[in-house]
């Protein structure tokens, strides 16, 4: 399988000047060795310049001059952590999730090719909105997409227009299978899409800038 990938950052809105957190419950740096990482710190402070951390470390030892005109956040009861990184997704089967969720892969494709062959591009939209929504509210601050179907005039920009200001850092993959997949079962579906919507799968080869 292979594609072409094209990754945007979208900025969260962030005070431009200081913010702080206080009295963070735990704090997890993520820093040190792999094998001896820096213990978690409880009771914590973090403080931002913009979007840069400049201060991090225990909230008793927060110096007092970076308190001066900062917007200051009381975040007792909360972990803070570096955002999560979700290196493989598909946004466009977020609406699809619920179907079949007991079956095997085959099975599970069986049933949901034939579902995706409607797939629309309001429908892809939505679908990867309400996938990103839900990326965000999980702690995760960066995502791959692998998008692959392209049926009634879906195109990859369905899913870019959904990430919208305040969503993650996303990638976005336009993939096709060179010949065949792993699988009988799995190359049917998308000789049905070739065959249902001659020149689809063609026209989302276009090239990104």
């Amino acid at each position: 399988m292979v594609g072409a990938s094209l990754c945007f950052r979208l900025e969260v809105p962030i005070n431009p000047t200081r913010t702080v957190l206080r009295r963070i419950h735990t704090l997890i740096p993520m820093t040190g060795e792999r094998l001896a990482p820096t213990p978690p710190l409880q009771d914590a402070a973090l403080v931002l310049e913009g979007q840069q951390i400049v201060w991090v470390g225990l909230d008793s030892q927060l110096p007092a001059e970076l308190l001066e005109g900062a917007e200051i956040r009381d975040l007792g009861g909360h972990v803070v952590l570096p955002g999560l990184v979700n290196t493989h997704h598909h946004l466009y089967q977020t609406l699809t999730r619920c179907l079949a969720v007991d079956s095997g892969l085959f099975d599970w494709l069986k049933t949901l090719y034939p579902i995706w062959l409607n797939l629309t591009p309001q429908a892809a939209y939505d679908s990867a909105q309400l996938g990103l929504a839900e990326l965000a509210l999980s702690g995760c601050t960066t995502s791959s997409d692998h998008l692959y179907l392209y049926p009634n005039g879906v195109t990859l920009d369905d899913t870019i227009r959904a990430a919208s200001p305040g969503a993650a850092l996303s990638c976005h993959a336009r993939q096709h299978e060179p010949g065949r997949i792993a699988g009988r079962v799995a190359t049917r579906p998308r000789r049905g899409v070739a065959r249902r919507h001659p020149g689809r799968l063609r026209a989302a080869d276009r090239r990104l800038p």
